[in-house]
């Protein structure tokens, strides 16, 4: 039977994944930059911006390109801290779901063997 203890990545992974992207150093490489400060902008266009008004949004705007990488990682750890906190429950129930059905076929798959035993 499976439980979290043996299926805890498909709760943890994606949440990880996260959280580790924002806080890679940037690298320039292929004429791009790749890393870090790119997805933590991203983070603060996609997620915040949208949800405040306008003179809030331009006061976090101002207070962004002026911060240090520090600052910018800070922010980040709280947007993303949030963000995890609103997927919890999805990656729960998701992960609940597959060991529901996973388990399902296990009892029925030892099921049909005793039967096909007697």
């Amino acid at each position: 039977m499976l439980t979290w203890m043996r299926f805890w990545p498909v709760f943890v992974g994606p949440v990880l994944l996260l959280n580790v992207l924002g806080f890679l150093p940037t690298v320039f490489e292929g004429g791009r930059y790749w890393g870090g400060g790119p997805i933590r902008q991203w983070m603060l266009n996609t997620l915040l911006i949208p949800l405040l008004n306008v003179s809030q949004a331009e006061q976090i705007v101002q207070w962004f390109n002026e911060a240090s990488v520090l600052q910018e990682c800070v922010m980040y750890g709280i947007l993303i801290l949030n963000l995890d906190l609103l997927l919890m429950p999805v990656f729960y129930g998701f992960g609940q779901g597959i060991m529901r059905v996973l388990n399902w076929m296990m009892v029925k798959d030892l099921a049909l063997k005793r039967q096909a035993a007697r």
